[in-house]
């Protein structure tokens, strides 16, 4: 068992290395909240294009009222959700990232004003990802400085 365990050690070293320096690479820079923020949106353009554009499917009651009536703008959600896509794209890549917090605002905004005031059930992650959205505005609140300026 000694030999085995000895045999190991290198491998043991090299994990122990690699899971050190993916840790430093996520958290240290706001990485993992940027790769957040992005894949959601980009999985958010993804799930609309499976169920909501194709099929119709969306939540019951009146928020499927509220819905429909975006929906009914035929070019409503088309546009947010390139939006999105192209907001996603810019975090992931590392590119851009003022621009890319500055258009995702107004969608941040809306999603946490739905899911706040009407349909609640999703809140906990709404609020996640405006954690998530808030510290990257805060790294970034030197590129985004001018937009505040008169």
């Amino acid at each position: 068992m000694k030999q085995f365990l000895l045999k190991l050690k290198p491998y043991m070293q090299f994990f122990k290395a690699l899971t050190k320096e993916l840790f430093r690479y996520l958290f240290n820079n706001g990485n993992f909240a940027r790769i957040i923020v992005g894949l959601t949106f980009i999985g958010s353009c993804f799930v609309w294009l499976k169920y909501g554009a194709l099929h119709g499917l969306g939540p019951n009651g009146g928020n499927l009222k509220f819905l429909q009536g975006l929906g009914a703008l035929y070019w409503f959600f088309p546009l947010v959700k390139t939006v999105e896509f192209a907001s996603g794209i810019l975090l992931l890549t590392n590119r851009y990232k003022p621009l890319a917090l500055a258009m995702l605002a107004p969608i941040v905004l809306c999603i946490m004003g739905f899911h706040s005031l009407s349909h609640a059930s999703g809140g906990f992650f709404a609020y996640l990802i405006l954690g998530f959205y808030l510290w990257l505005v805060w790294r970034e609140r030197k590129s985004l400085a001018f937009l505040l300026k008169k």
